[in-house]
């Protein structure tokens, strides 16, 4: 699976004249193809269309009050609907 992921790797020469160097550093890091080319772009393109939603979250108590009261009328319009339908198909 190495063709699917390519390594980078980072390090800074220690020099060999101390027992404990101080400045000794080593990073690697792997590129996943999958993740690049699959899942990144479609996380942000989720991202985004969740932010258009974000309006919703506004911190002001009287709008989730609506929110709820829009909510509790919906169903109970959709239960009304749905009541009717039952009624005349039957």
């Amino acid at each position: 699976f190495g063709f699917l992921v390519k390594n980078q790797k980072r390090s800074i020469e220690i020099k060999t004249m101390k027992f404990y160097p101080i400045k000794g550093r080593f990073s690697s890091f792997y590129f996943d193809i999958f993740e690049k080319t699959l899942i990144e772009p479609m996380l942000r393109g989720m991202r985004s269309f969740l932010n258009l939603f974000q309006f919703i979250q506004n911190g002001r108590m009287q709008s989730y009050v609506l929110y709820g009261l829009f909510f509790i009328l919906s169903i109970l319009l959709g239960t009304f609907i749905n009541y009717l339908y039952t009624m005349y198909l039957i």
